[in-house]
């Protein structure tokens, strides 16, 4: 009796998992099937998974479009995390910004020289050589073009402005150009966010300081006498000479690059 119970409880057993087992295979959807990657983590789609293999970059800086400049930057790779980096541009217009700037920190007043302030303040844009950058960057992860660095620079311009007929309510006599030569040095931190199929595309933010010294057109005040030996109106003219000035600034710089 007790064994025919036992033959029994092994029928009914195997014959239970039989069963689950043709359930499973038949509501298991097929290898291929959408479902098999509905909760399962995607470790290939992530671009931030690709290694950046860019050992160089051209960019452009949006925001020197603010300062009424178009400039190009070209980045090169020297060693790991190392990099060369050099930017080129043009100004079409009155820097506004560096203008506010004088007028913020002025460092070169004087009772008989117009001074920068006063020649930014009545002048209008010119002409201008090519915008000129250049310095070394390094990525602190070790490879370049990826996530945060420090940057120092240099940066060289020169550009001219014309003065108004009258600046304060003396004439401006001579030629009326004012002449500026700017060499700047700066440093400052960045992060950059590579982004793009092949993780070659860069979003660079830039935040950093740095003090511009200029040597500028010198125009000097004359005190003018009549002939009966009574004073007249002075007036500002335009000599060969030079004044220098002194600025210091902060950036924020934001630039779009592509990786080859």
């Amino acid at each position: 009796m007790k064994s025919f119970v036992f033959i029994s409880f092994f029928f009914v057993f195997m014959s239970g998992f039989s069963q689950e087992n043709e359930l499973d295979k038949k509501y298991t959807p097929p290898t291929n099937s959408i479902f098999n990657n509905l909760f399962k983590k995607n470790t290939n789609s992530s671009n931030s998974n690709s290694e950046i293999t860019a050992k160089n970059s051209v960019g452009f800086i949006m925001t020197a479009l603010l300062r009424q400049k178009v400039v190009f930057n070209y980045q090169r790779e020297l060693y790991k995390g190392l990099t060369l980096s050099t930017s080129l541009g043009k100004a079409f217009g009155k820097d506004i910004i560096q203008s506010v700037g004088f007028q913020i920190s002025e460092t070169d007043f004087s009772p008989n020289n117009l001074t920068s302030t006063q020649l930014m303040s009545a002048a209008s844009f010119d002409e201008s050589s090519l915008y000129f950058n250049g310095g070394i960057r390094y990525y602190y992860s070790g490879k370049s073009f990826e996530d945060g660095y420090l940057d120092l620079n240099f940066s060289h311009e020169r550009f001219q402005y014309v003065l108004t007929k009258n600046v304060g309510g003396y004439e401006v006599r001579g030629s009326g150009k004012a002449e500026f030569i700017m060499n700047g040095f700066s440093a400052g931190l960045g992060q950059v966010f590579a982004i793009g199929t092949n993780n070659n595309v860069f979003h660079d933010i830039y935040i950093g300081a740095g003090v511009n010294f200029f040597k500028y057109s010198k125009f000097e005040k004359v005190d003018q006498q009549n002939t009966s030996g009574y004073s007249q109106q002075p007036y500002y003219n335009s000599t060969s000479a030079y004044l220098n000035a002194k600025l210091f600034s902060l950036y924020l710089r934001y630039t779009l690059s592509f990786g080859f």
